[in-house]
């Protein structure tokens, strides 16, 4: 079978979608690795047993934490400097600030752990995770969208 040659503009087409596909697949597996942690927090937040947290797993948690968030840095910076077909441009810009208030959010839970379970901030805590929740509504919303323009 021989494919049709691609002109440039499926070609940035075809590599933006590549790209799109790669970020929101690394999204879900670098979830997939934390969630575990986050329940654990959030159920001992539940329990009222926040002090009681082991202190090796809260250090790990942290450290899983920042690395995720990390990440979602470099997966920020890989969207800012995306080729952008002009018909998608301006859902990628929406798409993009929503990425970097989910990695702000990612950063401010991170933070509101501070060093130990004594010092947990859960009002920030809670914040921060009300506020990652916004923006991934907002990052499938955007996804859904362009997605339906690359139909």
């Amino acid at each position: 079978m021989i494919m049709a040659k691609m002109n440039k503009t499926q070609m940035k087409l075809m590599h933006y979608a590549q790209l799109i596909n790669l970020i929101m697949d690394d999204t879900e597996a670098e979830q997939d690795q934390m969630s575990p942690k986050f329940d654990a927090l959030k159920q001992a937040l539940l329990d009222g047993t926040m002090g009681e947290f082991d202190t090796d797993t809260y250090a790990k948690t942290i450290a899983s934490f920042q690395d995720g968030t990390d990440h979602y840095a470099g997966m920020l910076e890989k969207l800012q400097a995306a080729k952008v077909p002009a018909k998608l441009m301006g859902n990628h810009k929406l798409l993009t600030q929503a990425f970097a208030d989910f990695q702000k959010g990612c950063q401010d839970m991170v933070d509101s752990l501070h060093d130990s379970p004594a010092q947990f901030d859960e009002s920030a805590f809670s914040m921060a995770e009300a506020d990652q929740d916004a923006a991934s509504s907002r990052l499938m919303k955007y996804i859904q969208k362009i997605s339906a323009m690359m139909g």
